[in-house]
């Protein structure tokens, strides 16, 4: 979402994915049949799995997830 919003510099963008993905982690990822503990523990789970998406984005990227500054010419 940070990406995102650094690329487009739109909030609104940065704020429909963010709805998105809480909108698909409870009512489309989530299996019909879970209840308690289970229930629980699917969307951590799925928090962690991300995280690690995440992980492997910034060390493929070398930890620069953001554009680089424009150079301005001198004189």
């Amino acid at each position: 979402m940070v990406w995102a919003y650094d690329r487009t510099g739109s909030l609104l963008v940065a704020m429909v994915i963010h709805t998105s993905l809480i909108a698909s982690t409870l009512f489309i990822l989530a299996p019909a049949a879970l209840a308690g503990v289970v229930y629980v523990t699917w969307p951590i789970a799925l928090a962690a799995t991300f995280w690690i998406a995440v992980a492997a984005v910034v060390v493929a990227s070398g930890g620069q997830l953001s554009r680089q500054p424009l150079r301005r010419g001198v004189g």
